[in-house]
């Protein structure tokens, strides 16, 4: 095979050129800019009307120990006692704002109704009534409930 210099020259140009295009395709392809991410994303407009959006963590810490009433689809009304209120303040680190909590609530419930894992009407005296949604915790304690 006989390749002059110049057709040599050219082919690996090109390859170069092609190379440093194809570089820069996967960010255009998977729509990534070098843009700064912002910290928070907005909240669709029902999280606003939610009455779990204006309850705190000490909102909940006052209440350890109380009985909230659950509603389940099948008729019938029954308790779980919440025992503890967890501060996650690790999700966020140092610098979380003040606004940002995260933490999470475990309760227990009775033996005759063990949950399962969903969305569940929850009634309060104090905190009124809200959606909250429920994730056994152990499998040894079927009563251990954590959201």
């Amino acid at each position: 095979m006989n390749t002059s210099r110049r057709s040599f020259l050219r082919a690996s140009s090109f390859a170069g050129i092609a190379a440093a295009v194809a570089a820069s395709f996967p960010r255009l392809a998977l729509g990534q800019l070098k843009t700064a991410r912002p910290t928070s994303w907005p909240l669709p407009k029902e999280v606003y009307s939610s009455p779990l959006y204006n309850l705190s963590r000490m909102n909940f810490y006052s209440q350890i120990g109380t009985t909230f009433a659950v509603s389940q689809a099948a008729p019938g009304r029954f308790g779980l006692r919440l025992i503890e209120v967890a501060d996650l303040h690790s999700m966020w680190g140092k610098d979380r704002p003040a606004s940002k909590e995260c933490f999470a609530l475990t309760f227990v419930g009775p033996f005759s109704a063990p949950l399962s894992q969903g969305t569940y009407s929850m009634m309060h005296g104090k905190l009124g009534p809200f959606e909250l949604f429920i994730v056994p915790t152990d499998e040894k304690d079927p009563r251990a409930l954590r959201s």
